[in-house]
């Protein structure tokens, strides 16, 4: 069974967090054996985990990334999703919670 690891963050970031996230993401994945990662898609947080996410890739080939839409978009950005593998957008949150990952 595939171990996930949600990371949903604030709309600014007022503090230099990004080794602590870069060694938060490698310890999950070797330590804990996480392979797919959601991420929000809105803010500073979600834009810095998707960098740090993509540098692992290249190290842990294996880990998925997934965007976790919480709007169904208008139009698609092409840089904001580019990078990420499958996006979900939960229809219906009960739905959400029950139903294994999907991909996009």
């Amino acid at each position: 069974m595939e171990k996930r690891c949600f990371l949903f963050g604030h709309k600014v970031i007022t503090e230099p967090i990004e080794n602590n996230l870069e060694r938060a993401i490698n310890r999950s994945i070797i330590q804990f054996q996480i392979t797919e990662f959601m991420v929000g898609n809105y803010g500073e947080f979600d834009k810095l985990c998707v960098r740090k996410l993509q540098k692992a890739k290249e190290k842990y080939p294996h880990i998925h990334i997934y965007s976790a839409l919480a709007y169904y978009p208008q139009k698609i950005n092409g840089n904001c999703l580019k990078s990420l593998m499958d996006s979900i957008f939960p229809m219906d949150k009960k739905e959400f919670l029950q139903k294994p990952l999907f991909q996009g």
